[in-house]
């Protein structure tokens, strides 16, 4: 069946590691004020890295794959249901940045960002604007085809493509499992792969999906990586340098 592609992050045995962590503290009030829109679009991009960070986790915890068989099918719809969701995130993430550069306050940050930052950012602006076509793209058909929509049209095509390529000896399976926190006790494994061809539109090239789920992931690390620059620049533009107190780890 098509839509079968894993990230070679499924493959990998990971011994867990306690993440060591600190933190910093401040006023809210002093460092975001509800009347700087900058602070308001710095707030609504830094919601959109929590989730991606979540994310992230999310996938980290199931990167070894199960031995049993059926929990292995089970897994590797979960791992095209993330892959998913961290697109629309940042699908959602960047049409705030293009608000922000509409604005002017792109411009504003720029002054006191890190080259790095600056390099990001230039990744990210070419995929806003269009001139990264294929990743725009991606983007967009992953949020509007099978994230937040099911997409009556599309995944009749889809179905159509995968009884072609399979000359009616196409196979799939319900897998019955116990209820869960959100109720439920059925795994519908055939409607996977037609959203995994709705979303990436792969057919049965296992490479040409493999590809674009790195292209996904490598604009999601640049995006976050970007939002720890901007936030840096945010602080100096502003003067609030003096603001945080480190706490203890």
């Amino acid at each position: 069946m098509f839509g079968g592609v894993r990230s070679d992050h499924g493959e990998r045995e990971v011994k867990k590691a306690r993440r060591k962590r600190s933190s910093t503290t401040f006023l809210v009030g002093k460092v975001f004020p509800p009347t700087d829109p900058l602070a308001i679009h710095l707030l609504r991009l830094m919601a959109a890295g929590n989730d991606l960070r979540n994310l992230d986790e999310w996938i980290r915890a199931h990167l070894k794959v199960p031995k049993e068989p059926l929990a292995n099918l089970v897994g590797a719809g979960r791992w095209f249901m993330q892959l998913r969701l961290s697109a629309a995130v940042l699908h959602e993430a960047l049409s705030v940045l293009s608000e922000m550069d509409q604005q002017g306050h792109l411009a504003a940050l720029e002054k006191e960002m890190s080259p790095k930052g600056l390099q990001a950012l230039a990744v990210l602006r070419r995929i806003v604007d269009g001139t990264d076509k294929d990743v725009k793209r991606l983007l967009e058909r992953v949020r509007h085809k099978g994230t937040f929509h099911y997409d009556n049209g599309q995944f009749r095509k889809s179905l159509r493509l995968l009884l072609a390529k399979a000359d009616g000896t196409e196979e799939s399976h319900i897998v019955w499992e116990s209820p869960g926190f959100l109720g439920g006790d059925t795994y519908y494994q055939v409607a996977e792969p037609l959203r995994t061809e709705a979303t990436l539109g792969i057919g049965n090239d296992a490479q040409t999906g493999t590809n674009k789920m790195m292209q996904i992931t490598t604009v999601i690390a640049t995006f976050r990586g970007f939002l720890q620059e901007a936030f840096i620049a945010y602080v100096k533009l502003k003067g609030l340098q003096s603001e945080f107190k480190r706490d203890g780890g």
